[in-house]
């Protein structure tokens, strides 16, 4: 089951025009968030993969981590970066079958209705 604010957030993606732009510069912010060498200063574990996907004001985010804990820590300290361009969010754990942690997030500049 998907919570109603991944829900939200996932729909508006799909129908917001896109804005490249806007977009590349969201997406550049993340990517660089997710660097090793950044992760590593601040005492974060790099995911095993992410993917960033913007478009005129909501992102998609999804990332894989080796453990919950590592995931829900870098997560949250990717909110409190995005906080200002991207202050509306959810985000979705989901265990895979390799153990895995699967991490999808959606980011928006506008409140989005549940």
């Amino acid at each position: 089951p998907t919570q109603p604010g991944i829900r939200s957030l996932d729909q508006h993606f799909v129908a917001e025009p896109l804005d490249s732009g806007w977009a590349a510069a969201r997406e550049r912010s993340i990517h660089g968030f997710f660097e090793p060498d950044r992760l590593a200063a601040n005492g974060l574990a790099a995911p095993n993969d992410v993917n960033a996907s913007c478009h005129s004001n909501t992102c998609r985010i999804t990332a894989y981590y080796a453990d919950e804990a590592t995931a829900e820590q870098t997560m949250q300290q990717l909110a409190m970066q995005l906080v200002d361009a991207l202050p509306y969010g959810a985000v979705m754990p989901k265990l895979m079958p390799d153990g895995r942690i699967q991490v999808n997030a959606g980011d928006s500049s506008q409140q989005l209705a549940p």
